[in-house]
């Protein structure tokens, strides 16, 4: 019987082939390797026997001082939810206004997509040469010309922090906006005319009537750019490099310096379970906080 089914269902079996062949290499051996990593003491710069250690990097990540787990911790929720309310607003507003139908509006919605097709790195170079100290810097040109003194962005540690927030948000607001755009284009008017009719002002149209309408969207956007916020790394190894000092490491650059920094395999391989850990956690209370109003 197991054979008869195996062989009805062959096609679709090795249709599926080499996708699974491909999600194991790619992601699941990985991640399972991760795992093993974290659970055995190994530095690289150092010849120390590999041993079994248990959750003792774990327990090191968030209770030593020298791994930097909490300031990182500190820096992502700067980092991540300044950059996410931002873009969220941001996004949501400029959906809300390319909807109307008005002269130009289709190149309007071509125009703002053009930061999504500029690589990262690009991005990167882009806003460091525009907060470099010198006065010729586009930052501190436009600060001298209005008579106020230069300002050295990337030597402050809130400036830093803040510099990085405005490249995300510059980079990331269009995907947000194209978003809450295909969304909004597909609701059904029937809901805003009966509003109208019965005297609704347009903010609490937008209020009882557009927010329910894109609650799982919101949603599924929010939950797209905070995974892919909290793996940022490109742009703050181009701007600040997680300066000065630790300032602007957020947990993802964190894991980075202890495993190819300090060699420190584990204690890195640790602090990404424990981010993946916290994703987890955050999404899953998302997704019942959505379902729980349906």
């Amino acid at each position: 019987m197991a054979l008869r089914g195996l062989s009805r269902h062959r096609e679709t079996i090795l249709l599926l082939a080499p996708a699974v062949a491909v999600l194991a290499v790619t992601t699941i051996f990985p991640f399972i390797y991760c795992i093993w990593i974290a659970l055995h003491n190994i530095v690289i710069f150092y010849p120390v026997p590999v041993r079994f250690v248990g959750l003792e990097n774990f327990v090191l990540s968030v209770t030593s001082p020298i791994y930097g787990f909490w300031n990182a911790v500190l820096n992502t929720i700067i980092f991540t939810g300044g950059s996410l309310a931002i873009e969220f607003i941001l996004g949501l507003g400029l959906a809300l206004f390319l909807n109307k139908e008005f002269r130009g509006v289709w190149f309007l919605r071509y125009i703002i997509i053009l930061p999504l097709l500029i690589s990262p790195v690009s991005v990167g170079l882009l806003f460091r040469l525009i907060f470099l100290p010198g006065d010729w810097a586009l930052a501190n040109w436009l600060l001298t010309s209005l008579g106020l003194p230069p300002v050295r962005w990337l030597a402050a540690p809130d400036l830093s922090m803040l510099v990085l927030i405005l490249t995300d948000v510059w980079e990331w607001t269009p995907f947000m906006t194209m978003i809450f755009l295909g969304a909004l284009q597909v609701l059904p008017p029937e809901p805003f005319e009966a509003a109208m009719i019965d005297g609704a002002s347009p903010l609490k149209i937008f209020r009882y009537v557009t927010i329910p309408m894109l609650k799982e969207m919101l949603a599924i956007a929010f939950l797209l750019r905070l995974m892919d916020s909290l793996k940022t790394f490109d742009i703050i190894y181009i701007i600040t490099q997680g300066g000065p000092g630790a300032s602007t490491q957020i947990l993802n650059f964190n894991a980075f310096v202890q495993a190819f920094v300090f060699g420190n395999l584990s204690i890195a391989s640790a602090q990404i379970l424990i981010l993946t850990i916290m994703v987890m956690l955050i999404s899953v209370l998302l997704i019942k906080f959505v379902r729980r109003g349906e």
